[in-house]
């Protein structure tokens, strides 16, 4: 694909479907599973003339309405908040309709069709820059649609970005980043052939009409291998615009349902990226509200992590056309070039015949730091530091990966009966396995706020250490922060990451040490323990590299806590 921009939000709408009474209904529990809209005005729609038109305009989007009046037409507009809409018209009516509807800042274009009055379009752009063109016949105006369209979905790829603010970290953005982690476990075999099935027919149905999409649908689920998942991504099909919604919205639903794919796609780039040592210098080209800019200026020697697989081009030239192309829908947001140093956990794709228009994809969570941003420009370097994240689920076994994708997608009481259902099948002496299922469920009765149950829960999960130790220590973390954060308990926390400190230290296993004496020294702070918050940050500051993006906060933290000691001494 190769696309540059995204929206920073995309739309969860229902479609509207055609019944023989020539009127429309909002069928029940059926979604627009896609981010654009085409609406087709026209009291003549159903004349023999367009007996065919319908279908010709899904293959170009997807979810088209059909209004057959100007009112109907503005009626709809009125209820979608978010996302893309183009609008074809009758000439006629579209020239009615353009006072009513040309500030609705989801409309991203409109065409009208035939141009029987030599109307002449500089004066209607000049009051209506949003209609691309006034065209002799529906034919036309379809073909400058499709062009259009095209060039928006190259510019629609996802780019979502976590500025790793672990203090704010939202609801959905926890939830995001538990999927990265499954995502990256060696769990195989999650879900069944079953529902895979079941996933293949949903979509079918949703597609159905739709030959394009079916026929490529009816492709992938009979050719399908997991060694071509990125071949299968970078076709641009339904597939590619699924996930990029899903991406968009960070919808669990869409995410945990194409989990399997997901984790094929992320796996084959890790692949592929180790026969690929040269570095990499690549481009992409994005819309940014003013905002975003200011948070990335705001964030300058910091990390951010993509909440996507991240695709960029090899040619700045062809970044800066495709940007040029095409004027943002929010006239606030400004074009920029991002320019990527890349390392590792990326691969070059060919897009076509010329080695200038490769794109690299990046592996879904790649993290980057921000070295400069200017008013046309951000660089990102890929960060290759040692991790020092604390969470392992890496070996988990399937069940348990099930179990976190049942909460992820349909809620914490649901995972809770998972589990406890399968608690009941484990023998006494299956300690492993019951030791992450009781972890697990303090996780999930914390999200429920039963604070007393997760606290039993947690106690369970560590009594026993036959666990595999680096999961262990994933629930070791996630009982601590369950006395902090909740319980407000930070000496109890403090005696649980000295706990797992002592495995660390034993085991030889640096990697989260430096996480673990920071929140040993927020711990020190909480408790006003001057000396030893001085103890555990300037642990943890020997241990990060000198280009750590947390080094700046733990030596102002390091600095504070030695002008304590002094006051202390002084008083």
């Amino acid at each position: 694909m190769g696309g540059c921009a995204a929206r920073e939000n995309a739309p969860v709408r229902h479609v509207i479907g055609r019944v023989s009474s020539n009127k429309f209904i909002e069928p029940k529990d059926r979604e627009n599973l896609e981010s654009y809209y085409l609406f087709w005005l026209d009291n003549t729609a159903r004349s023999p003339e367009f007996m065919e038109a319908s279908d010709e305009l899904r293959a170009v989007i997807n979810h088209v309405e059909i209004f057959e009046s100007n009112e109907e037409c503005v009626r709809r507009f009125e209820k979608i908040k978010q996302g893309k809409i183009f609008l074809i018209a009758n000439l006629t009516q579209g020239l009615l309709l353009l006072p009513r509807i040309h500030h609705h800042q989801e409309l991203c274009s409109i065409y009208m069709y035939p141009n029987r009055d030599n109307i002449d379009m500089n004066e209607i752009t000049y009051n209506f820059n949003k209609v691309r063109g006034i065209h002799d016949s529906f034919a036309t105006a379809k073909r400058y649609l499709e062009d259009d369209v095209k060039m928006h979905t190259d510019l629609d790829e996802p780019m979502i970005v976590n500025f790793n603010e672990d203090d704010n970290e939202s609801e959905s953005q926890e939830r995001f980043n538990l999927f990265l982690k499954v995502v990256n476990t060696k769990a195989d075999d999650v879900y069944d052939d079953r529902t895979q099935k079941h996933l293949i027919d949903t979509y079918e149905e949703y597609y159905k009409g739709n030959d394009s999409e079916t026929n490529f649908i009816d492709e992938f689920s009979r050719l399908y291998k997991a060694e071509d998942a990125i071949t299968w991504y970078m076709r641009g099909s339904c597939l590619h615009r699924l996930l990029a919604r899903a991406f968009n919205e960070q919808n669990m639903c869409l995410l945990v349902d194409m989990y399997s794919f997901i984790v094929d796609v992320n796996r084959n780039i890790k692949t592929k990226s180790l026969t690929q040592s040269s570095k990499l210098h690549v481009f992409r080209g994005q819309f940014l509200s003013a905002g975003k800019l200011s948070l990335f200026k705001n964030h300058i020697n910091q990390l951010v992590t993509m909440h996507c697989f991240l695709s960029a081009q090899i040619s700045r030239d062809d970044v800066v056309n495709l940007l040029d192309s095409i004027d943002p829908i929010d006239k606030t947001f400004v074009h920029i070039i991002f320019e990527i140093d890349a390392s590792q956990n990326c691969i070059l794709v060919d897009d076509s015949e010329s080695s200038a228009s490769k794109t690299a994809l990046f592996m879904l969570g790649s993290v980057f730091k921000i070295v400069d941003v200017t008013e046309t420009t951000v660089r990102l370097s890929q960060y290759t530091a040692t991790s020092d994240d604390n969470f392992d689920l890496a070996n988990e076994s399937p069940e348990i990966i099930k179990g976190i994708l049942t909460y992820l997608k349909d809620g914490p009481a649901k995972a809770i009966r998972y589990f406890h259902k399968n608690l009941l099948g484990l023998s006494e002496t299956d300690l492993v396995a019951r030791s992450s299922i009781h972890g697990q469920l303090g996780y999930l009765e914390q999200q429920v706020g039963h604070s007393e149950i997760a606290t039993q829960m947690y106690e369970k999960s560590m009594n026993d250490r036959t666990i595999e130790f680096r999961v262990y220590l994933f629930y070791l973390d996630q009982a601590a922060k369950h006395y902090a954060n909740v319980l407000r308990d930070w000496e109890k926390a403090k005696v649980i990451w000295l706990q797992k400190l002592e495995i660390q230290n034993a085991l030889h296993i640096e990697e989260g040490k430096a996480q673990t004496y920071e929140n040993l020294a927020r711990a020190a702070l909480m408790t006003k323990q001057n000396d030893t918050t001085i103890e555990y940050t300037s642990a943890a500051i020997k241990i990060l590299p000198d280009d750590h993006p947390h080094l700046s906060y733990l030596r102002q933290q390091l600095e504070h806590a030695k002008t304590n000691v002094s006051l202390e001494t002084t008083s």
